[in-house]
This record gives C-alpha cells, sequence and structure tokens, in this order.
C-alpha cells in the first residue's frame, strides 16, 4: 500500500519514493492499481477520503457529477445520516453501471456497427427497417395472387419434376429462423439513464421528507414535554402565591427604669 503524508501546505510526499508529488501523479499510481494512505504528517489523522474526493472534484468532469439543485438541497439539509445513505446508493449504482457496461461489451461483437456513429447507424436501421416491410408486402402479395397453372396440363409437385438426368429433383431443406439478439440503441440507453436519475432524484426527495417529518414530530414531542412541566408546576406556585404574609412583630418599648 502507498502511504503518502500531506503537509500543511497541502504538499504530498510519497514515503516509497521519498519525494514530493501531485495529486495528479497520485491519480495515476491510484488508476494502475495501487491503494493509497494518505495521513496528516503532523498528528498522523486519516485523510484518505478528503484526499480522493479532491482528486475527483478536481478532475475533469468531476465538478458536474451531481446537479446544482440537488447539492443545494443537500447542503440545506444538514443531516449526517445523510452522508451514510448516499455512500451506499452510489456504490450501488456504480456496480449496476459497471455490470451494465460489461453486459453492452459482450455484446459488441455481435453488433458490426458498434463502433459507428449514432447517425450513421440510425440510418442504416431506418433502411433496414423498410427493406424488411417491403419484403413482408410482397410476400402478401405472392400469397394472395398465385401463378395459375395453364389449363390442359395439371401442374406436377416440385419433386416429381425429372431434371436433365432423368431423376426427381430434391425438395430444398427447410430453413430455420435465425436467432439476432436485441441490441439496445442510443435512444434506449438514454431512456434508461434518465429513468434511473429520476429514481434517485425521486429517494432523495422522499428521504428529506421523512427527515422534516422526525424533526416536526421531535418539535411536537419537545412543545408537549414542555407544556406538562409548566402544568405540574402551576399547583405549587398557586399555592405559595395563596399564602397569606406572616405578620411581624413590632418591638416592645421598654420603659426606662426610675432610680
Amino acid at each position: 500500500m502507498l502511504v503518502v503524508k500531506k503537509y500543511p501546505n497541502r504538499r504530498l510526499y510519497d514515503t516509497a519514493e521519498s519525494r514530493y508529488i501531485t495529486l495528479e501523479d497520485l491519480a495515476s499510481r491510484i488508476k494502475a492499481g495501487s491503494d493509497v494512505l494518505v495521513q496528516d504528517a503532523t498528528s498522523g489523522a486519516d485523510l484518505t477520503q478528503a484526499t480522493l474526493t479532491q482528486i475527483i472534484l478536481e478532475s475533469r468532469g468531476g465538478a458536474r457529477l451531481l446537479p446544482v439543485p440537488l447539492l443545494l438541497r443537500l447542503i440545506r439539509l444538514g443531516d449526517e445520516a445523510l452522508a451514510e445513505f448516499l455512500g451506499r446508493y452510489v456504490s450501488w449504482a456504480l456496480e449496476m453501471y459497471l455490470q451494465a457496461q460489461h453486459g453492452a461489451r459482450a455484446l459488441m461483437p455481435l453488433n458490426p456497427l458498434a463502433n459507428a456513429p449514432f447517425a450513421a447507424t440510425n440510418a442504416l436501421a431506418r433502411l433496414v427497417l423498410g427493406a424488411t416491410k417491403w419484403g413482408r408486402e410482397a410476400g402478401q402479395a405472392g400469397q394472395a395472387g398465385p401463378a395459375s397453372a395453364p389449363q390442359g396440363s395439371p401442374a406436377e409437385p416440385f419433386g416429381a419434376q425429372p431434371d436433365t438426368y432423368g431423376g426427381p429433383i430434391p425438395e430444398p431443406p427447410p430453413s430455420e429462423p435465425m436467432h439476432v439478439p436485441h441490441v439496445p440503441t442510443g435512444e434506449e440507453v438514454a431512456a434508461a439513464i434518465e429513468a434511473e436519475t429520476a429514481h434517485v432524484h425521486g429517494e432523495v426527495s422522499d428521504v428529506a421528507n421523512d427527515v422534516a417529518r422526525l424533526r416536526r414530530e421531535i418539535e411536537a414531542l419537545k412543545r408537549s414535554m414542555a407544556t406538562s412541566t409548566r402544568e405540574a408546576r402551576g399547583p405549587r406556585d398557586g399555592q405559595k402565591a395563596g399564602r397569606a404574609p406572616r405578620a411581624t412583630r413590632t418591638p416592645r418599648k421598654v420603659a426606662p427604669k426610675k432610680r
């Protein structure tokens, strides 16, 4: 494991090679397959998560991972449990994305137009669908009006007609339908991504609503407890207020003694 020391001036020191490195160098080492542990050079605190997050955000396109409205809502919530929820959900979504990407790569050899631009693929697909429709209409027309045999000579079956060698012509073997796997188009992939994004936004909204509801219930419970406390203290204060003040004793005057 690669151990990196991070100094207060944000410089990174590679302990394995005994030299200072940049964030780009650290990202290259991670892409090459190295595991990283980033520690504070003074206190020894673990700064791995913060450093890796900085690499993602400062990389090309990293700042556009989450939309602005979602970031604003996350900042306004300020809930500690939300970080754990997002971490688990992002891990699950990334695993599903990698599985879908692996499946698409497995189907790529079956699609001869996988590396072609989307516009060319779409145009060729329309051309193929149009040709298929034309062939289907021609076949239906041929079945509706078959050619009639001339009168005077009955039509013989195909297998009974002799060939030039005097034997019957064999019938052609039946053709089996070829199974072609379905390859998702760009529009289907875009629709699936849009649906998944809407689902993520819906789940985040549900979590925000649950947090707001819990806060309202806690505030209501606090008010109820405060009211109960005031009601419990009320009669005692009333009894104290209803007592008559004690009578003060007046000092007795003592007459001077006669000599």
